[in-house]
């Protein structure tokens, strides 16, 4: 990042995404089938070997797949594209855009329609891309989005995060320094676009839900007034590049406050999916060490899931189980399938 300035600035009144380790929002409802022999490998620790299923121009930001093994990706610019699970591509829809800061995101319905965040006189607001073409409005949000999933009811939930007077930044490197009250929420959709809030605390960086009807968030920090500790930082957010402190506060659990995933050492978690009951992976930034995934099994510590290719799940912005096997994009636009 090219920044030769360093201040400080207060920016009242405003929402501020802060979005962890480059995830744009591509969380949502798991179609990931139970990944047997992927666990067997990592727990073994095999390295992995990626194959390279699609290349965009621009970063990629936002994945999920349907039932039928398809996959749908965001880019930076405002695409979406379709790769059959026969490897034909098609741009389905383009000029999505993001009010302030929310995140590009998206959700397979079960239907196989798409729900999409885009702004609209200023307003978020979530449309339904109908699978046979066009889209209608199917909700607003009043707050940023961080990030969008579903269920198979067809319910649709959305994380957001609002602020309440001054949120200060820092600059070379951008950061979010303090804030002098912050909150995440989760909104719950019903299949006609009411809504309810679920869940108030710390910012939902990524909401998954799996065939079970399970329901967890990725959380950075909780609900207050914030002020950074260290001087410690993670990317986030590229359309904006700005940066948040790693935190001590980041863990997974569910929404309903029962569960609380073990994330052992893990200090900033952006996104993850289910890779069987009780298994989970993760993109994450350990307390030592670089950014990564990592395979988190309930009663046992992180394991750092290594790969032949050097680096391949540093710049990571989505991940998505599918059939048992896990797949990622990243920055460089690149979408790899993990072999």
């Amino acid at each position: 990042m090219k920044n030769p300035m360093s201040f400080r600035v207060a920016i009242k009144s405003i929402f501020f995404s802060v979005f962890i380790l480059l995830c744009f929002s591509s969380c949502k409802g798991s179609k990931s089938g139970i990944a047997e022999d992927l666990i067997k490998k990592i727990e073994s620790s095999d390295n992995l070997e990626v194959e390279l299923v699609f290349e965009c121009t621009e970063p990629l930001v936002a994945v999920d797949s349907d039932k039928e093994g398809n996959f749908y990706l965001a880019s930076y610019g405002g695409d979406i594209f379709k790769i059959s699970k026969g490897g034909t591509t098609d741009t389905i829809y383009s000029g999505i855009k993001n009010c302030g800061f929310s995140l590009t995101s998206l959700t397979v319905l079960g239907d196989g329609d798409l729900i999409v965040n885009d702004c609209v006189d200023d307003k978020n607001v979530l449309f339904r891309i109908y699978k046979q073409g066009g889209r209608s409005e199917f909700a607003k949000i009043e707050s940023n989005l961080l990030s969008l999933t579903s269920d198979n009811s067809g319910r649709v939930f959305a994380g957001v995060w609002v602020s309440e007077g001054n949120l200060t930044v820092e600059f070379n490197p951008n950061h979010l320094s303090a804030a002098e009250y912050i909150a995440g929420k989760i909104l719950e959709f019903d299949k006609d676009g009411n809504v309810a809030e679920i869940y108030e605390g710390g910012l939902p960086m990524c909401v998954r839900s799996n065939a079970g009807g399970d329901l967890l968030t990725a959380v950075w920090g909780g609900k207050g007034s914030f002020e950074a500790e260290t001087k410690s930082y993670s990317v986030a957010d590229l359309r904006h590049m700005f940066w948040v402190t790693l935190t001590e506060d980041a863990k997974i659990i569910s929404v309903d406050g029962e569960r609380k995933i073990n994330t052992g050492d893990l200090k900033s978690i952006s996104s993850f999916d289910f890779l069987g009951d009780g298994v989970l992976v993760v993109h994450a930034i350990p307390e030592v060490g670089g950014a990564g995934l990592y395979l988190v099994k309930e009663g046992a510590d992180p394991i750092d899931i290594m790969f032949s290719q050097e680096k391949v799940d540093h710049s990571i912005t989505g991940l998505e189980v599918s059939e048992g096997v896990l797949y990622f994009i990243n920055v460089e636009g690149k979408f790899y399938k993990v072999k």
